[in-house]
């Protein structure tokens, strides 16, 4: 079921088992504009990777078809998919759904009164979902309608199934990535800064980047230690720099360098402090941070092997017994990669 479509949302669940969703066809559509019926059903369906068995298998049908959605895990171990795009008119999808992982089904929930597509969500300590970024439909003063990013951010309160403003970004979010920091507070990074959401307050703080972090393609993950490591990026070339923020002192650092560039790749958090750098331009590398002993260092990097092609954007999950499986993104050709961690 991997690889029949591309733009689709993958998150993993309680179980261990990961849910792909929704998306379109890899095939475009046919000078009439349409696909057939057959082609159309692959864009509500949604399949469960078992990592144990290497195996999809079906499971249920979303209600209503979308691509560039948002999925996010909520603390009852369900999932909410948010926003997209209709595949086959471009239509902005409003609907909330909800996925039942014991039953196996979804439902909508809600309806969303600003629909976005290509934004991103985020599980709060509270349990509310905090929503950023992506593209609205807008009316600009000129009263021309069209897409736009948005500096608006909104709260999704599973409890009740009401939104709630978020308060808005001080700059439009591309290309960001954002992190939850040990605070409860959220770090977004993108081309245009460092933006701090603080969800007791509900607003928006700036705060200055050192200038060895790139903002655009980068990745960033935060380790156990408490710390936020920041990984590669271009600042019109791809950079092998790296940096460690410390939320309690607000502070950065420049971090040991990779050994090659890499940008719009992924960094997974592993135990004992260490990351793994993965997918998108640039080799496998694994992160093992200095000994306690050793207030001097500030790590090491380690090359572990190379990726059949680039992953530009692509996405990574952590899975059991020290595997990981990697996807391509946006309007990628569908490719699947499972890798394991050498012990």
């Amino acid at each position: 079921m991997q690889g029949e479509t591309i733009n689709s949302s993958v998150v993993k669940l309680d179980s261990g088992l990961v849910l792909m969703v929704g998306g379109r066809p890899k095939e475009p559509p046919p000078p009439e504009g349409n696909w057939d019926e057959e082609t159309k059903k692959k864009m509500a369906f949604s399949a469960l990777y078992d990592p144990e068995k290497n195996e999809w298998k079906k499971t249920g049908d979303i209600v209503q078809p979308r691509q560039l959605a948002s999925a996010v895990k909520l603390s009852t171990g369900e999932v909410m998919l948010s926003g997209g795009k209709c595949p086959s008119s471009g239509r902005f999808i409003n609907a909330v759904e909800l996925y039942d992982p014991v039953a196996g089904t979804w439902k909508t929930i809600s309806d969303w009164e600003n629909p976005r597509y290509g934004h991103q969500s985020t599980l709060l300590p509270s349990g509310k979902v905090l929503v950023t970024g992506g593209r609205v439909w807008s009316k600009a003063p000129s009263g021309k309608e069209g897409e736009a990013s948005t500096t608006g951010a909104e709260l999704y309160d599973p409890a009740t199934h009401q939104w709630s403003s978020a308060g808005g970004m001080i700059q439009s979010m591309r290309d960001a990535t954002l992190t939850l920091l040990g605070s409860g507070e959220v770090m977004v990074l993108s081309s245009h800064g460092v933006e701090i959401y603080n969800p007791e307050s509900n607003t928006w703080r700036r705060e200055k980047a050192p200038p060895f972090v790139a903002l655009h393609g980068h990745a960033a993950t935060h380790l156990d230690s408490g710390e936020l490591l920041v990984t590669g990026g271009t600042n019109g070339y791809s950079l092998s720099s790296t940096a460690l923020y410390d939320p309690s002192e607000k502070t950065w650092v420049a971090g040991p360098p990779l050994n090659q560039a890499h940008w719009n790749h992924k960094t997974i958090a592993l135990t004992g402090g260490k990351a793994l750098v993965i997918g998108g331009f640039g080799d496998i590398e694994l992160y093992t941070p200095p000994p306690t002993s050793d207030t001097d260092s500030k790590g090491s990097w380690t090359h572990l092997a190379k990726t059949p092609r680039p992953y530009n954007k692509g996405n990574a999950i952590l899975l059991p017994k020290n595997k990981v499986l990697l996807w391509g993104a946006m309007d990628e050709e569908p490719s699947w990669l499972l890798f394991t961690l050498p012990e």
